[in-house]
């Protein structure tokens, strides 16, 4: 299952469970934030690393946009933030 934050809790949809049940089939054992910013959830989700010093790297652990896509499948906004100065 995956590790899935609501930032606020308040704000989380009523379907949450549901959400993080799919986001855990989708993307077992991976730590999800996702903040309310007033339109949309921003979504960071960092899948594990297989080896501590070994495994892949960050960015190919990211599947925030994975995660997003189905957020917004599910009737949640939700987008992934970028970082200053990358395209």
């Amino acid at each position: 299952m995956a590790d899935v934050t609501w930032d606020p809790e308040e704000r989380k949809p009523a379907d949450a469970d549901d959400l993080a049940e799919a986001i855990g089939r989708l993307a077992p054992a991976t730590r999800v934030k996702l903040t309310w910013l007033g339109d949309y959830w921003l979504v960071r989700a960092l899948a594990p690393s297989a080896l501590c010093t070994r495994g892949p790297g960050v960015s190919a652990r990211d599947v925030s946009a994975t995660i997003a896509q189905l957020l917004t499948d599910n009737g949640q906004p939700a987008r992934v933030s970028r970082k200053a100065g990358a395209s």
